[in-house]
């Protein structure tokens, strides 16, 4: 694969991730993505980002469903998002993204910008190569 897109989590690069930067070459675990953010393809259009097919995955032990991808970082964009009420159920609230803004590096300490917070980013690879994570590959128990 030539080229893909991953969505990298704040709380996982805050927990235990490892900052990187754009013109670097990372191998991440990752699952599939599913997307949950009606939002964010109008917000990504703008970058000319492509469809998201990976999420960056730190906390699975489950490696028949992950895979191990490749990559060298050519874009990041930094996701900030607002808490809303679920428009299909007021009881529990959602992160709906706002705002998208490419940055240099992705760290987890991207400060807060007109009140939204980071939330996530998404990454563009190129030169892409992926495979399926065997058990040697995880190390979360």
């Amino acid at each position: 694969m030539d080229k893909c897109s991953v969505i990298y989590e704040d709380w996982q690069m805050q927990c235990c991730g490892t900052p990187f930067k754009a013109g670097e070459t990372v191998e991440w675990l990752a699952t599939k993505w599913t997307p949950a953010y009606t939002a964010l393809e109008s917000l990504l259009m703008q970058f000319s980002i492509e469809k998201i097919s990976y999420c960056y995955e730190a906390h699975s032990s489950e490696h028949d469903e992950l895979f191990v991808i490749s990559g060298i970082v050519s874009k990041i964009i930094a996701i900030r998002s607002a808490i809303e009420p679920d428009p299909n159920n007021s009881k529990i609230n959602i992160s709906v993204p706002k705002i998208a803004l490419p940055v240099n590096h992705a760290d987890g300490s991207d400060e807060d910008v007109d009140g939204f917070k980071l939330d996530f980013y998404v990454i563009t690879l190129e030169n892409v190569a992926i495979r399926s994570a065997d058990p040697t590959d995880v190390s979360f128990k």
